[in-house]
């Protein structure tokens, strides 16, 4: 298995979105790897993403590197994570096939609302994205790119 250190600790989801703080993390860790992997390498740029994420392996993040991760990769990261976990989540594959998770008793959110609550994470991640892209316009950072592609979302407020 490929092992990449997460930028998230496990109570980040719960502390800073609507997810209750008894949800598994382990069911959270997958799509933390992937927004990790897909949407903040996206935004940051390989180069930066790398310089990021060595020295946060190495614990010595600092200066605007920091700031980056602080202010924006951690919200992004937790944002595009929860839009991720709430499209797929729902859905367990055994060797049995595909199945729907739930608990016993509770009532599924209907498709409609459910959408709309993962556009809503989603759009919060592009709109740190935004901010992130607007913050970078006057720092001096060799490693980040002005061309990397940014997602192109409806507000929803």
């Amino acid at each position: 298995m490929i092992q990449i250190k997460l930028f998230l600790k496990d109570t980040d989801i719960p502390t800073l979105t609507a997810f209750s703080g008894n949800i598994d993390v382990d069911s959270l860790k997958p799509h933390i790897y992937i927004a990790q992997t897909t949407e903040i390498v996206r935004v940051l740029g390989l180069d930066l993403y790398n310089k990021i994420y060595a020295d946060y392996v190495a614990d010595t993040l600092s200066g605007v590197y920091k700031d980056i991760f602080d202010i924006y990769v951690i919200d992004m990261l937790t944002y595009f994570s929860c839009s991720l976990y709430m499209s797929f989540g729902g859905y367990k594959t055994t060797n049995n096939g595909v199945y729907k998770t739930s608990v016993e008793g509770a009532s599924n959110v209907d498709l409609k609302e459910l959408s709309n609550l993962i556009n809503k994470y989603n759009q919060l991640g592009v709109n740190v994205e935004q901010n992130f892209i607007t913050f970078m316009k006057d720092k001096n950072v060799p490693e980040y790119k002005q061309e990397n592609v940014s997602k192109n979302i409806i507000p929803w407020y």
